[in-house]
């Protein structure tokens, strides 16, 4: 009997370690995810600002011109460093330093730039 519970121990843990792998290690590299869970508070599920931080802060469109236009590096160097708001607003886009990858930044861009393909 002893034996057969701690087989299934080990089931029950290798089970579990793999549902933390697959649930907590691939969003963090899944670009819509991580937009969805860090940025739509602010920005909106399709980044349009239309939230009511986005709109109190006066949050340009993503999908607009005026954002599309901007580098791949601006892009990146906002999503690092955060913003402080140029419009003597109330409030400022946090800093992901040390939050993410590099990767997940370019994946960040990229997901940004697709909004404008909506």
């Amino acid at each position: 009997m002893g034996h057969r519970l701690r087989i299934y121990g080990e089931v029950i843990f290798v089970a579990a370690a793999m549902m933390m792998f697959s649930s907590a290690a691939w969003p963090q590299n899944d670009a819509a995810h991580i937009f969805q869970t860090v940025c739509a508070e602010c920005h909106g599920a399709d980044g349009s600002g239309h939230t009511p931080k986005g709109q109190a802060g006066n949050i340009p469109d993503m999908r607009s011109a005026e954002v599309q236009k901007r580098s791949d590096a601006d892009l990146a160097e906002m999503i690092i460093n955060g913003k402080r708001s140029s419009r003597g607003l109330n409030y400022s886009m946090p800093s992901n330093k040390g939050k993410l990858t590099d990767q997940q930044v370019k994946g960040l861009v990229a997901y940004i730039r697709g909004l404008a393909k909506k």
